[in-house]
């Protein structure tokens, strides 16, 4: 199997020949399977152990770069996440886009859960991150409260709360009730009356 990229970001074919160089796929293998497998990275990687490539003077994700050859440009607060969440993986079939869910501790930086003692974070989601949540649940990439409350980088707890709000009007502009309940329902949340 051979990586084959759009290349809608207009990067140099000398640049993309290097970058795809990078990455560690199967060799001689169905595309049909490989589409299921993740696929490595050469190195380096970030302090996190996320992929990184040299582009224009500076260290840049990998896997953005990859996705915006496929998919074109992201919006400023996108990132990329994989659908078998395995930061090292570069299978183009595992990456999406999704939102920035910011976080800012609650209070002074030393504020503290007086249940655990834990740092308590308070995460700021718009709008568009609502919306986010529930089309990732609709098209199957979180399919559970772990899965969801990794996605935002919170606790369950959080996502329970989060998921049975029915404060949020805009989102009766995109799904009846009976939407919502259902995708509540999908992922284990029994709505609210």
């Amino acid at each position: 199997m051979k990586l084959k990229l759009k290349n809608k970001m207009e990067h140099s074919s000398n640049m993309m020949d290097k970058f795809l160089k990078k990455i560690i796929h199967p060799q001689n293998i169905d595309p049909k399977v490989a589409k299921d497998l993740c696929f490595g990275w050469e190195k380096p990687f970030d302090s996190w152990g996320r992929p990184v490539f040299r582009l224009e003077g500076h260290y840049t994700q990998a896997r953005k770069i990859l996705y915006e050859s496929e998919n074109g440009q992201l919006e400023d607060d996108q990132t990329i996440l994989s659908t078998c969440y395995n930061t090292k993986c570069m299978n183009p079939n595992h990456l999406f886009a999704s939102y920035y869910f910011k976080e800012t501790v609650n209070g002074r930086n030393d504020a503290r859960d007086s249940r655990d003692g834990r740092k308590r974070l308070k995460v700021t989601i718009v709008e568009k991150h609502i919306l986010d949540v529930f089309k990732q649940i609709q098209n199957n990439h979180l399919r559970n409260i772990p899965k969801i409350g990794q996605y935002m980088n919170v606790d369950d707890e959080f996502v329970i709360e989060f998921l049975q709000n029915n404060k949020w009007r805009f989102l009766n502009q995109h799904y009846s009730a009976e939407e919502l309940d259902q995708l509540r329902l999908k992922v284990g949340i029994t709505p609210i009356k």
